[in-house]
């Protein structure tokens, strides 16, 4: 979902009401914290999956073990929606298809779990330190391993 500003934020509201209302279980997160209070039981993307600070590397992964609280907390887990995503770098996203895949102990793109990405790419890449202006796009989520195995809409 590539929309800005209130309008995105309703939206998401609305796409966790239906959803709620089919009796999934829903995980709520967002990259920054302020993000992650607006959404019912919101949560941060590091919180959520265990990632380390900062996760803008290759290599990046989750302290979740299969047996953790965590771990069976994301087995649990129907979808996935992921506010503000465009400030992650492909590195975290990368980082999140690989917890789930552990956990749900499968090899399918995020584990088999449905991962809705909402944000505006428009407003804020992720921030790489580098001389480059060009390496904060090529760190952007729309170059992850995973995002042309995804869909878009």
């Amino acid at each position: 979902m590539d929309q800005e500003g209130a309008e995105k934020h309703i939206y998401t509201q609305f796409q966790i009401s239906s959803v709620l209302l089919k009796e999934k279980k829903v995980l709520n997160v967002a990259w920054s914290g302020i993000a992650a209070t607006l959404l019912r039981d919101g949560r941060t993307v590091h919180n959520a999956f265990k990632l380390p600070v900062p996760t803008n590397y290759e290599g990046v992964c989750s302290s979740i073990s299969k047996d953790s609280e965590e771990g069976k907390l994301l087995r649990s887990i129907d979808i996935i929606i992921w506010d503000e995503a465009p400030m992650a770098s492909k590195y975290a996203l990368d980082a999140i298809n690989s917890v789930l895949q552990f956990v749900m102990g499968n090899k399918v793109l995020f584990g088999g779990k449905c991962l809705i990405l909402g944000g505006d790419f428009r407003q804020c890449l992720p921030i790489i330190k580098s001389r480059v202006p060009m390496d904060s796009v090529t760190a952007s989520i729309k170059f992850s391993n995973c995002w042309n195995n995804s869909g878009q809409f």
